[in-house]
């Protein structure tokens, strides 16, 4: 009979003998089971007598968890329960089931705690000091623990407030901490103004109105702008309606010709069999004009001596003696030190064009954080100074992508990434007028960090697979021109053509202020309307309920003047607040002094940056 089993053996057995059973482990009998040889054959003398598979009673509650039943339906012998956490909750225990045996449950009823939060790493942002310094003593947190976090000059958390706090949950931080860009509406701009109340600073989305003098025109049909990551987009502009002149170019051709165009129009140039080029190859139509100016076709080209040294830095590539026209050399500025201007410069016919300078970076970085599933290699220090390398490496079957390299940068780590080794790229589908120009035969998937080369339109491109996607995306599309020269700006971007995508940046001479975004992308083969560079002496005083708007009013005072600033130091501030990208109307209020004829002989009034944070007010020398 099933189940059952007896130490009572003999053979044969006679017509008449008993013998009584026991039901196997795990299972129980109900009465007494005996069975009589009855002529030949086994009888059991107590029919309703059977086995029952033995129970196990309940299994035992989870806490912060609950249990499902997945073998059987009752708690007996061979059933078996599966716990789980609950959201939020991690298991502690190895083993997550348990099981009904025949001497009962096997092992303990596993544990669940909640989940710890990790370090944050906020963009555009960080944390208090406290937290950055000791983060081995703070993180993974606790459910209830609280931090605060604030945002780099420029950006704004969601409610605003300059040391938000966040908190440990369950579901990780809340709220989840941001930094948003922040646009400034106060600054002005030439012919329009922007519409707005009581809001003086916008987040990134935000939308702001503005209106133009009459007779100009906005850059877009609302006459509304939208706070972006760059900045205004459109860029709030209010131009008298621009055209371009039509050009000759001498021994050569312009492609598309036509007698007047719009702005954003591009034309591209070409010189006659025999001549050369001198120039960039394409220009486009802004509301100043053509940029770059337009080149000259020569048959005779001028060769370049030796590039210039220059302070605290030094050229990349091995210095010769002479370069042919065209020819391009590097720069790279010492550690500590950071460039402005261009990093590349291009012999043209005979002459180079400017080269950068380095300038002191005082900022430094604290010691290199910890990224998701990697640190950094080896010892690491407590301060590091501009343009210091930390070496990084990933945990166990994570692999660094694009680089292994961490860099301090202004003060703040630009760090690599960590991808599961797993990961693979598929192999792109090469966009129209591409054509792969890999040497070694295609695969069908791709490892991080491998690299695809493809020509678009006779250009080599590379893409890089990066945990899952190739970077950038393998497209084909319009090369833009240099980029703009703006009036009374800094030449700090290459003189090249650039792909889609990419990014320069604009930095204004002294005693100028950038009025605009600070950076514009190149969009399918032309530039973003570009920012202006504006005489600081035509910033205007901004009406605020914090500050006065006259010096010297009794009802509302201005901070007294100490030693006092000269109007050229004061400007050569302004220009490094800008310079450093940050909004000299975010956390300060622009407004002028009139100091005596005895202490300026300067006509101009002075302008003055009032912090309200500090309060420290600096007048006249």
């Amino acid at each position: 009979m099933k189940n059952l089993q007896t130490y009572q053996t003999k053979s044969p057995y006679s017509h008449g003998d008993e013998v009584i059973y026991n039901c196997q482990p795990g299972y129980i009998k109900f009465g007494r089971i005996k069975l009589r040889c009855n002529n030949g054959k086994w009888v059991q003398s107590t029919p309703h007598v059977q086995c029952r598979k033995r129970p196990c009673g309940h299994p035992g509650h989870i806490k912060f968890g609950s249990f499902e039943l997945v073998n059987g339906d009752e708690f007996v012998f061979g059933a078996r329960v599966v716990y789980r956490c609950n959201e939020g909750f991690q298991m502690l225990s190895p083993t997550d089931y348990r099981d009904c045996r025949a001497d009962g449950w096997s092992n303990e009823v596993p544990r669940c705690e909640a989940k710890n939060c990790a370090y944050v790493q906020i963009e555009n942002g960080f944390l208090a000091s406290k937290y950055e310094h000791s983060k081995n003593n703070y993180f993974p947190s606790s459910i209830g623990q609280v931090i605060s976090y604030s945002c780099h000059p420029g950006f704004l958390t969601p409610n605003k407030e300059e040391w938000p706090r966040i908190t440990c949950t369950k579901f990780g931080w809340n709220p989840e901490p941001k930094c948003l860009k922040q646009c400034d509406p106060s600054l002005p701009f030439a012919h329009g103004r922007f519409i707005f109340l009581n809001q003086q600073t916008f987040r990134e989305g935000e939308e702001i109105s503005f209106s133009c003098d009459e007779g100009d025109d906005t850059p877009n049909a609302e006459g509304t702008a939208t706070c972006t990551k760059n900045g205004w987009s459109p860029a709030p502009h209010c131009d008298t309606k621009t055209i371009c002149e039509g050009l000759l170019l001498e021994h050569g051709d312009i492609q598309p010709r036509k007698d007047q165009y719009q702005p954003n129009d591009v034309l591209q140039f070409y010189c006659h069999e025999g001549f050369t080029i001198v120039g960039p190859a394409s220009a486009q139509c802004y509301p100043f004009g053509w940029s770059p100016l337009p080149p000259r076709c020569k048959e005779q080209v001028n060769h370049c001596k030796a590039p210039a040294n220059i302070r605290n830095g030094s050229i990349v590539d091995d210095l010769l003696e002479e370069y042919q026209h065209g020819d391009q050399v590097e720069y790279e500025c010492n550690i500590k030190f950071v460039m402005t201007g261009s990093k590349i410069i291009e012999c043209v016919d005979g002459k180079w064009t400017p080269v950068p300078s380095c300038t002191l970076e005082e900022k430094k970085c604290g010691p290199p954080p910890s990224i998701p599933n990697g640190h950094a290699a080896g010892t690491v220090r407590e301060e590091y100074i501009h343009g210091e390398d930390v070496e990084y490496e990933c945990e166990e079957n994570f692999v660094i992508v694009q680089t292994s390299l961490a860099r301090c940068l202004h003060g703040l780590w630009e760090l690599p990434r960590c991808a599961d080794f797993s990961t693979k790229c598929a192999r792109p589908n090469m966009p129209k007028n591409a054509t792969f120009a890999s040497a070694v035969p295609l695969k069908s998937q791709y490892d991080n960090n491998d690299v695809l080369s493809y020509i678009c339109d006779s250009r080599l491109r590379e893409a890089k697979c990066v945990e899952g996607e190739w970077l950038p995306k393998p497209e084909c599309k319009d090369l833009c021109p240099p980029p703009p020269q703006i009036p009374n700006a800094i030449d700090v971007a290459e003189p090249r053509t650039y792909e889609s995508g990419e990014q320069i940046n604009f930095l204004c001479e002294k005693l100028f202020v950038l009025q605009g975004p600070q950076n514009i992308s190149c969009e399918d083969g032309k530039w973003q309307l570009p920012p202006r560079c504006v005489d600081v002496s035509t910033v205007t005083v901004q009406h605020s309920t914090d500050f006065p708007i006259a010096p010297g009013s009794q009802s509302n005072p201005m901070p007294a003047t100490s030693d006092g600033i000269s109007s050229r130091d004061l400007l050569d501030f302004l220009h490094t607040i800008h310079a450093a990208g940050k909004s000299a109307a975010l956390k300060h209020r622009i407004v002028v002094y009139k100091c005596p004829s005895a202490w300026l002989p300067f006509h101009t009034p002075l302008v003055f940056l009032y912090s309200k944070i500090s309060r420290e007010a600096h007048g006249c020398a």
